[in-house]
């Protein structure tokens, strides 16, 4: 699909993937454009459901922990769920902002 929409999209400029936690985020130069995917809190476990796609590319899961995913529905009942949810928002639009070009 990544492939199909690079062949699709006529422009001199570089379109680049990076598969990442968005809070530790450090490209090389600043962009004009981030396009992430929001955590929704307490919809989904990511965890649960990329771990499957990463045994499946023979990828290491276990070194991910609900405790640090964003908005995990398994924290959803934890004491501290909703200020925990806010310093993790500010975390990744920070990281995303200092990524971003001027203007």
């Amino acid at each position: 699909q990544v492939r199909a929409l690079r062949k699709r999209i006529r422009s001199p400029h570089q379109v680049s993937l990076h598969n990442c936690d968005s809070r530790s985020l450090q490209l090389s130069e600043p962009v004009d454009v981030l396009i992430t995917s929001p955590p929704y809190p307490g919809v989904y476990d990511y965890i649960d459901i990329a771990s499957l796609v990463w045994n499946k590319l023979g990828k290491d899961s276990t070194a991910h922990h609900h405790q640090q995913e964003i908005g995990a529905r398994k924290l959803l009942q934890s004491l501290d769920f909703a200020s925990r949810w806010q310093t993790q928002q500010e975390q990744w639009l920070r990281a995303a902002y200092a990524n971003l070009r001027p203007g």
